[in-house]
């Protein structure tokens, strides 16, 4: 049916979406941990960095990004959640890792 494929399309956009940030992400100074899923997470040491580099996202951007923060996860391993989307291009993507 046509929902079926509409949802073929949307998943094959955010596997291309995860693919993007995994190929680009090293250039960046923060760790990108491993996730398969359209949920990722990059370590960014620090209680107040993490919201900081959390709130430019979400003022600059096309994203779902969430502060996770010690004592959630241990300290020094704080980490910024991001939601990847359909709707999120390569442009957003390459956005992220600059």
């Amino acid at each position: 049916s046509k929902v079926f494929q509409l949802v073929k399309l949307l998943r094959e956009g955010i596997s291309d979406g995860i693919a993007t940030m995994r190929k680009d992400f090293p250039s960046s100074d923060f760790e990108l941990l491993p996730s398969p899923s359209p949920i990722q997470a990059v370590v960014v040491p620090g209680n107040e960095r993490c919201v900081s580099v959390c709130q430019s996202l979400t003022n600059n951007g096309k994203f779902d990004v969430y502060p996770i923060r010690s004592p959630t996860v241990p300290k020094g391993k704080e980490r910024i959640r991001i939601i990847l989307h359909s709707h999120n291009n390569a442009d957003d993507i390459q956005a992220l890792t600059e």
